[in-house]
């Protein structure tokens, strides 16, 4: 998930304890009305399960009182939809906003993800060390190249460029230009396509070539243009334009994703003014096609997530659009968009959003943040045959206070490597909150 809806901060206390909700005996799915994805919102929060004290959700699971993991967990042993995550931990509070927040093993290449963050307003990196039970609690900083403007950090991307197995850093720098670190070494790569003073506002990498090397793609408002640049497997070499596209709007979400598993990644675009539509650029031998597969939407589409939801081989698409509604659309093995269903998840207003397997049965589930009652909440709701999803856990976030306009982000990734993803948030005000599974 590449684009970041803002976390409105309230005054919150503490912790409060996990929410486990009841699962219900209805899909919880509302049908779009329409082949352009719209429809009604779900239901509301009398209608999902919970009890209600004094209008605050209780605990409804059967918890450890110690650490809010369900009982049942615990025993390291994954079982289709039992979910087993308790209370997030706080492991650093930054001084200022996040702008990039990425999770990849860039620096030991020992299977423990290292967590990476640019606070906003600065030219250094924040790396915190992976370990058996995650990101380590203390940041190494590192500077970045002086030619990166604080204000041209707005993107990051991993990937192997260099070919020795080892994730690199890939950084817009302050003009069209991109600045790969590998090793985390200061003085990086440089690659680019010079036209004009803007600085690319997306990288992403993907496999757009028949090499199997990693290919970067790089996006300009100042030309509307996407480049491709072409990976070689090795730093030395550097990284030729191989591919230029021109979207049908200067600006957009990205990502990137094998949807149809034919060994070629595809983009898919969202564009953020009107006409709202999902555009996807499908992966061919030597590049994308120049003529994308397209579906006009309601509203601007501000979070999309890749994720496998029904078992068939290739991904689906699931989409957060500016009305607040999440939409599954089907791909069904193909680059072409499905009609848009909207879903149900949960009881609250929508905020980020991450496809997520909670169990370990191989299928994609979901995770959002969502404000419930003007209280903040991690929804995890567990995938129903890959029409739906049905809100089963929730998780109290102590937000605090905060600048509502400054970025809250939502990554997932298997942080303790027993073979269930994790959580990171990163709150509005840069707390950096761990959730851990423990099956």
């Amino acid at each position: 998930m590449i684009a970041v809806l803002p976390l409105v901060a309230g005054a919150c206390g503490e912790l409060l304890p996990v929410v486990e909700l009841e699962p219900s005996t209805s899909g919880g799915t509302t049908t779009a009305s329409d082949s352009s994805g719209s429809g009604t919102r779900g239901p509301s929060s009398s209608s999902t399960g919970l009890e209600e004290t004094s209008g605050t959700a209780t605990t409804l699971a059967d918890s450890d009182a110690s650490t809010g993991v369900p009982s049942g967990c615990g025993d390291g042993v994954p079982v289709p939809g039992e979910i087993c995550f308790g209370e997030p931990v706080e492991i650093d509070d930054l001084a200022a906003a996040a702008c990039i927040v990425e999770i990849g093993d860039v620096v030991h290449d020992d299977g423990d993800p290292e967590l990476l963050v640019v606070p906003c307003g600065q030219t250094s990196l924040h790396i915190y060390a992976g370990g058996p039970a995650g990101p380590e609690p203390e940041a190494t900083v590192r500077e970045l190249a002086p030619s990166v403007a604080a204000t041209a950090v707005r993107s990051m991307t991993l990937g192997d460029f260099s070919g020795d197995g080892r994730l690199d850093v890939v950084i817009p720098d302050s003009i069209p230009q991109v600045a790969i670190y590998t090793d985390l070494e200061p003085d990086p790569a440089i690659v680019g396509y010079g036209m004009g003073t803007a600085s690319y506002f997306h990288v992403l990498a993907g496999d757009f070539g028949d090499d199997a090397n990693p290919d970067l793609l790089a996006a300009s408002a100042y030309f509307a243009g996407i480049v491709i640049f072409q990976g070689t497997g090795d730093i030395e070499s550097p990284l030729t334009v191989s591919q230029m596209l021109a979207p049908m709007q200067p600006e957009y979400e990205a990502e990137v994703a094998d949807l149809d598993l034919d060994g070629y990644s595809d983009l898919v675009l969202s564009t953020r003014a009107e006409p709202y539509r999902l555009e996807v650029f499908a992966g061919i031998s030597g590049g994308l096609a120049t003529t994308p597969q397209y579906r006009a939407v309601p509203q601007q589409v501000s979070i999309m997530a890749t994720g496998q939801l029904d078992g068939r081989p290739g991904h689906d698409l699931v989409t957060l659009d500016a009305a607040g509604d999440v939409a599954i659309h089907p791909l069904s093995g193909s680059v072409t968009l499905g009609d848009g269903q909207v879903v149900s998840v949960g009881p609250g207003e929508v905020g980020l959003m991450a496809t997520i397997d909670l169990d370990g049965d191989e299928l994609d589930d979901l995770v959002t943040t969502q404000l419930v009652d003007g209280d903040h909440y991690l929804v995890l709701s567990t995938n129903v045959g890959g029409t739906s999803f049905e809100p089963r856990q929730m998780v109290a976030l102590d937000l605090r206070t905060g600048n509502p306009d400054d970025g809250a982000f939502l990554r997932v990734a298997d942080l303790d490597r027993d073979g269930i993803e994790d959580i990171v948030v990163v709150t509005t005000i840069s707390r950096i909150l761990l959730l851990l599974s423990d099956p």
